[in-house]
């Protein structure tokens, strides 16, 4: 098994796969969400009634040549390359072990949600993909202590913004880590600050547009998501399970356990001495 996990069998493999995916997006129908998505492609705006605009613009680039079905949904061929190779470079980064970061780039490309969320084009695609990004950039703050970062991965969290929503849940993530470690000490430059009024800045035709159409966009995803929810026990197992599903149980079931044991202990809430 040692020789399985190379980086030339992991291209290999993610090329493969990269090329099943460009041929079910080419020969399958769009489903009515993805139709949606491209109608919108057709009448570009800076908001849309139930999402942020990016999802749009992402399609009218990818068909100015063609509306082919492969070219409409050409956005998640491009997000899972890129984001194979940010997921390989951050295991390397962490682990410096090639077969660990083999690994983690072909389960990231068989994972269920990847594997079919890349074959359908809504706004989860940019979504997961700047969502991946911002948090790639922030461990190259941590790892390299260099300025930059924090202006590209403010891009990158204002780009999230205008693909989701949900996007916006990265800032308190990030912050929160920040609290926890020694990464507080960018708290006294004005870096963390500017990069997040650099992402908002990008958000700001989404919040001119909801003010010219009384903030529909953001009335009906609150009603959709929180209006009249009655929560229970019940509902957080079935949430849980559900996400057991598509992650699959192989990844979720280790992945909670290390997640609850790191988290009770010193060592997670500092950075290896390596990246000083």
């Amino acid at each position: 098994m040692e020789t399985v996990f190379t980086k030339r069998n992991t291209i290999i493999i993610v090329g493969l796969l990269i090329l099943w995916k460009m041929y079910l997006s080419a020969t399958l129908q769009l489903h009515p969400d993805e139709a949606y998505y491209w109608m919108w492609s057709r009448h570009l705006d800076f908001g849309y009634f139930d999402h942020a605009p990016l999802i749009a613009y992402a399609i009218k680039l990818t068909t100015l040549f063609s509306q082919q079905e492969l070219w409409v949904r050409f956005t998640g061929i491009l997000g899972a390359l890129i984001t194979s190779a940010a997921a390989w470079i951050l295991t390397m980064q962490l682990f410096h072990d090639r077969k660990i970061a083999s690994v983690s780039v072909i389960t990231l490309n068989v994972l269920p949600l990847t594997l079919a969320g890349s074959l359908l084009i809504t706004p989860d695609i940019p979504a997961f993909l700047f969502w991946g990004l911002t948090v790639f950039l922030y461990w190259q703050i941590v790892a390299t202590r260099k300025v930059r970062y924090w202006y590209f991965m403010g891009i990158s969290f204002g780009l999230s913004l205008l693909s989701k929503y949900t996007g916006v849940l990265i800032a308190p993530c990030l912050f929160l880590f920040m609290i926890l470690t020694d990464e507080r000490r960018w708290f006294k430059t004005i870096h963390p600050y500017a990069a997040f009024v650099l992402g908002c800045a990008f958000f700001l035709p989404v919040l001119y547009w909801n003010s010219k159409h009384q903030w529909i966009s953001f009335s009906y995803q609150l009603g959709h998501g929180l209006g009249g929810a009655n929560y229970s026990l019940g509902k957080v197992i079935t949430y849980l399970g559900g996400q057991m599903l598509v992650a699959s149980p192989f990844i979720w079931l280790p992945g909670a356990y290390a997640s609850v044991l790191y988290l009770f202990q010193r060592s997670c809430f500092s950075v290896s001495p390596h990246f000083r």
